[in-house]
């Protein structure tokens, strides 16, 4: 705890909140464990009194207990893929202060401003840079092997995250049907919410710096791969300007690429392999 402390006040003296993550969607046993929730919300009083500022959740229940027995500010996590305004309502009730939709609603603008209007309390949070597939088939079942794997491992040892890479960089593609916010494009979404999340977990801090310079500035002049995916930005380079009036396309879009093609043959034109 005396590390986390020390996170905690490094990042206070910079004017910069603290959350912890508490997202996994499995092991969270019934609330009839009392000795497994007693211990968790003895953790969460710890937390508050380190002066962590939220947590992010995803398990209904630990929303519920953090909202009853602290005063954290409540994140509902991306993992629950809330995807319409009636899930998004029922974790405000829960108590949630934050939710961060399924990324695979940015494409549904009409949705996101649906949301946000009717949250009386709670505000969204619109995650801008993720690299998983639009719609991923894997995604779920990734989440759950996180959450269940016992020790710490790479990239390398990670078959979802390999699956997945491998095909994009087998179909270029799928970068840009994913469901990425360009710099350039975050105004379009400027009266849904001001919060927004740069991703980067994995990201080396000069990337982190790239990215949050881009989407400071609403404009980036270098390769798109390296805002969405380092690992594949020294094979595939896509320029970002390039991709200009792509996601008034896709804003629209029928989301069968056979049918379409429109990312296919962009693809095809603006992707270079090194």
């Amino acid at each position: 705890m005396e590390v986390l402390r020390e996170q905690v006040d490094f990042a206070h003296a910079r004017d910069v909140t603290f959350d912890v993550a508490l997202n996994a969607p499995v092991q969270v046993p019934a609330t009839q464990d009392r000795s497994w929730w007693d211990d968790t919300i003895q953790y969460l009083r710890d937390l508050e009194a380190l002066r962590v500022d939220g947590v992010i959740v995803s398990h209904p229940f630990l929303i519920e207990a953090v909202r009853a027995n602290t005063r954290l500010k409540i994140s509902v996590s991306t993992i629950n893929e809330t995807m319409t305004t009636r899930t998004a309502l029922y974790y405000e009730a829960m108590g949630a202060d934050v939710i961060v939709p399924s990324m695979n609603l940015n494409m549904n603008r009409a949705e996101l401003k649906r949301m946000s209007r009717a949250l009386k309390r709670a505000r969204i949070r619109i995650m801008l840079n993720e690299r998983c597939l639009g719609d991923c088939p894997w995604r779920r079942f990734h989440f759950d092997w996180n959450a269940s794997k016992t020790t710490s491992i790479g990239h390398e040892a990670d078959p979802y995250f390999t699956n997945c890479t491998k095909l994009m960089y087998e179909q270029p593609y799928l970068l840009l049907a994913n469901n990425t916010i360009r710099p350039e494009d975050l105004h379009h979404y400027e009266d849904i919410t001001t919060d927004f999340k740069v991703l980067g977990r994995n990201a080396t801090i000069e990337d982190m710096e790239v990215r949050l310079k881009a989407y400071t500035e609403g404009r980036f002049e270098g390769n798109f791969v390296r805002l969405v995916h380092s690992g594949l930005a020294p094979a595939l380079d896509i320029p970002n300007r390039a991709l200009d009036g792509l996601i008034e396309k896709k804003w629209g879009c029928s989301k069968i690429c056979r049918d379409c093609g429109h990312c296919i043959r962009l693809a095809e034109s603006v992707v270079t392999r090194r």
